[in-house]
């Protein structure tokens, strides 16, 4: 026998995690999951996942758009101290400035970045 090849299908009801699709012993004995199941199993985790996204107050905007006036791109140093200031993750600050540029430049057509002696400076 090459296997043991137990199909599962969807997880019976009031079970919290789904049962793998199919599994296959190795040469060595050891028991895994197919391929294919490896697959199946991210796409339910992936569909299941809900985005996580921080709320931006007014206040913490407002931080945010005095420095973008200042500067449209930040180094690290920069994000992090925005990041102390406003009590939001760096990742945020980093897309909120990505989102930013990307809406400026499509409103206007043409890319309003500073230059890169200001932007060494943040």
């Amino acid at each position: 026998s090459s296997g043991i090849n137990a199909e599962y299908g969807d997880p019976q009801p009031g079970s919290k995690r789904p049962r793998p699709l199919a599994l296959e012993r190795t040469p060595d004995g050891r028991i895994i999951m197919t391929r294919e199941a490896i697959d199946a199993s991210r796409e339910r985790l992936r569909a299941k996942r809900p985005r996580l996204r921080h709320e931006i107050c007014g206040e913490n905007i407002g931080v945010l758009e005095s420095w973008y006036e200042k500067y449209s791109y930040l180094s690290k140093e920069g994000r992090r101290a925005i990041s102390e200031q406003t009590g939001l993750p760096v990742k945020t600050v980093m897309y909120w400035f990505q989102n930013k540029r990307r809406m400026m430049k499509q409103r206007t057509g043409v890319d309003h970045s500073t230059s890169m002696a200001r932007l060494m400076k943040c």
